[in-house]
């Protein structure tokens, strides 16, 4: 029959039957005081106590891994949450989320959850993309969009907007041309003047606003106004080229004009002379709707930088936008 006996060192040894061995329960050496150990009201096999509960796991009290969690890390589990606890290893949550491969799979991406952009796509806003198609994701710039949508593509360079009610000097476009391009398209929404005046413009001589104004400025405007009368204006050795007749600013829903200009070679350095060409539509100072065709060209051989579009009385308002056209 098994003995419980108490040592003279204070501990409790359970002998067997035979004497032979037994289990021995002991304190440690200091315990700092009393300690109770409270049994549970049932039986208890101690064989069978192998769980313990999960409130029980000191995570806060563990040992950081102190590194990116690898492949090979190993995880624990319930599995089928049944009670019975495995381990798995880290690698294996890649296929549960759909990673298996190593990158999410594109029907995972939940794009109609997102938040709407609330504005306008800008230049600077970022795409994801596939680069060749290989499996190597890179972001990209919307800028690069406008270059990749092919030939005669118009790549915005420059806009300007002068708010209604201004009385500014001139729409300025300094330093915007270089060798991306050779031909600029003008896109002339509206401009109007604090009163009546022709639209002229002028090139700029460096990547400032310093002025070409010798007589270097060769142009034709032809057209009608809607009474069948001519809208004619050529210039020979101007110090500018003067794109319209003169425009009735006393309607502001229709005053100013509105057109379109192509610029072509402004950066050549060598006996190439500039070229612009262009369509305006207007109400001229009878107040008669008109509309001419512009041809021009600038004979100097120096680079042209920028340009101005302006008159002999100040700008009130305009909308302007200068594109390089990618060949």
């Amino acid at each position: 029959m098994a003995e419980l006996r108490v040592t003279s060192t204070g501990t409790i040894k359970l002998f067997e039957s035979d004497d032979t061995s037994s289990v021995t329960i002991a304190s440690p050496a200091s315990l700092g005081g009393d300690r109770t150990i409270t049994l549970p009201d049932a039986n208890v096999d101690l064989t069978e106590v192998n769980t313990m509960p999960i409130a029980n796991l000191d995570i806060d009290g563990g040992t950081d891994i102190g590194a990116n969690i690898a492949d090979s890390d190993l995880l624990i589990i319930d599995d089928g949450a049944g009670g019975t606890n495995r381990k798995t290893a880290a690698s294996r949550l890649k296929t549960y989320v759909g990673a298996g491969a190593g990158a999410f799979d594109i029907a995972n991406l939940d794009i109609d959850g997102g938040t709407d952009i609330g504005a306008d796509i800008a230049d600077s806003d970022l795409f994801i993309i596939d680069d060749g198609a290989g499996g190597t994701n890179r972001k990209t710039a919307a800028s690069r969009l406008k270059t990749y949508i092919g030939g005669g593509t118009f790549v915005e360079v420059a806009q300007s907007s002068i708010s209604a009610g201004s009385n500014t000097a001139a729409v300025e476009f300094s330093n915007i041309f270089s060798s991306s391009y050779n031909t600029y398209f003008v896109r002339i929404s509206k401009i109007r003047f604090v009163g009546n005046t022709t639209l002229q413009m002028r090139f700029y001589s460096d990547t400032s606003t310093t002025e070409y104004s010798g007589a270097y400025y060769d142009f034709v405007t032809f057209g009608y106004d809607d009474g069948g009368n001519r809208e004619d204006n050529p210039g020979n050795g101007e110090n500018r080229f003067y794109l319209t007749q003169a425009l009735d600013q006393d309607q502001p829903a229709d005053g100013g004009a509105t057109g379109h200009l192509y610029i072509d070679n402004p950066l050549a350095n060598d006996n190439f002379s500039v070229t612009a060409m262009g369509q305006f539509g207007y109400r001229n100072t009878s107040d008669v709707w008109s509309s001419v065709q512009f041809a021009g060209k600038y004979s100097g051989s120096s680079p042209r930088y920028g340009f101005k579009l302006y008159g002999s009385e100040n700008v009130e308002y305009a909308d302007i936008t200068v594109y390089g056209v990618a060949p």
